[in-house]
């Protein structure tokens, strides 16, 4: 697995999204810079790349087909984010299946 970022705004998470290199999956913090990361999370769905929140937001606050994506809750611990990073391989491994890769 290669990490790639981070991304410290919408214009460059936006870029990270649309790489042509394959992603296994990202964490994307709800607010880039006073900027939702919505549209990022719209473009890795296209791609299939799953991906977690992180964020301080209830379910309520998402757009319609994002507000049951996985979170991690803010503030988490750091011990969270391994599972939470196994859980994004997991989900990569079974879209590969599903998609017959």
């Amino acid at each position: 697995m290669i990490v790639i970022g981070p991304a410290g705004n919408l214009g460059a998470a936006m870029t990270f999204a649309f790489m042509e290199q394959e992603l296994d999956g990202a964490i994307l913090d709800v607010c880039l810079q006073g900027e939702l990361v919505f549209p990022v999370a719209m473009a890795l769905r296209q791609r299939a790349v799953p991906f977690i929140f992180a964020t301080g937001y209830g379910s309520e606050f998402f757009p319609e087909g994002l507000g049951e994506a996985p979170r991690l809750q803010k503030p988490f611990e750091a011990d969270v984010l391994p599972a939470a990073i196994r859980s994004l391989i997991a989900d990569r491994v079974r879209m590969r299946r599903f998609a017959g890769a």
